[in-house]
């Protein structure tokens, strides 16, 4: 199976070849590889009550946490 980054490449090699390397029109490949979707809990500034903290890190999924900067 090819990778999304291999196929862009390859069409941008074969649009360069048409142009025989030489400046001609513009050329633009978009490639979108399709991915499995994953589950993600973002979680941002103080809880609001401490004690459900143990509920939210019991549950197995990627976790992020963003702190403030201040």
């Amino acid at each position: 199976m090819l990778s999304a980054k291999k196929i862009t490449s390859s069409l941008l090699g074969v649009c360069e070849d048409l142009y025989i390397n030489q400046p001609g029109d513009d050329t633009t490949v978009v490639t979108m590889q399709a991915i499995k979707p994953r589950e993600a809990v973002l979680f941002s500034g103080l809880p609001k009550d401490s004690k459900n903290d143990t509920l939210i890190h019991a549950k197995q999924r990627k976790k992020l946490f963003v702190e403030g900067c201040g």
